[in-house]
């Protein structure tokens, strides 16, 4: 989200408020590639990692 309407004070404009409706979304992406990489990332490109062996 841009720092202009995040640190913004006052009232968010209908703009502002659509663009701050979607942190949710872009939260869930992010934290959905963030648990791949935490579940995977002993993982080697020889096929000796862990915890799959891919």
């Amino acid at each position: 989200m841009p720092d202009e309407i995040l640190l913004k004070p006052g009232s968010f404009t209908e703009e502002e408020i659509s663009i701050v409706k979607t942190h949710t979304v872009v939260g869930h992406s992010l934290l959905k590639i963030a648990s791949i990489i935490c579940f995977e990332h002993h993982e080697k490109f020889d096929g000796s990692g862990y915890p799959n062996r891919l």
